[in-house]
């Protein structure tokens, strides 16, 4: 499975991605613009193997970081902070998004599949 990350403005992945569609292979896209949105994330360790799940709550797509075979890193952006109106807040919650995002990356190069 291929991971590519990205955001919702980024047109120029999609040709690729209906390439992917078209040789049925197997790709989840996640947009890290609406990361805080979009995604539902759970993270678990079953007989000492960390394992992730990140589910799009759009279309419902999912994947587990043990399948991820390639990760294409094409044109990640902050998330949007919507609904929080306390500058601190939107901080705190941009912070911890870019986080993950950056632990993400390197969860995925470190996890044995």
């Amino acid at each position: 499975m291929i991971l590519i990350i990205t955001n919702k403005g980024d047109i120029h992945c999609n040709p690729v991605i209906k390439h992917l569609v078209d040789q049925d292979d197997d790709f989840f896209r996640l947009n890290t613009d609406s990361l805080l949105e979009d995604y539902e994330i759970s993270f678990w360790v079953k007989e000492n193997i960390p394992e992730l799940r990140v589910c799009n709550k759009v279309n419902k797509k999912s994947f587990v970081s043990g399948s991820v075979k390639s990760v294409w890193d094409r044109r990640p952006v902050s998330p949007n902070i919507t609904g929080f109106f306390d500058p601190k807040v939107k901080n705190v919650l941009k912070e911890e998004a870019s986080e993950f995002s950056r632990w993400l990356r390197f969860f995925l190069l470190t996890v044995e599949v």
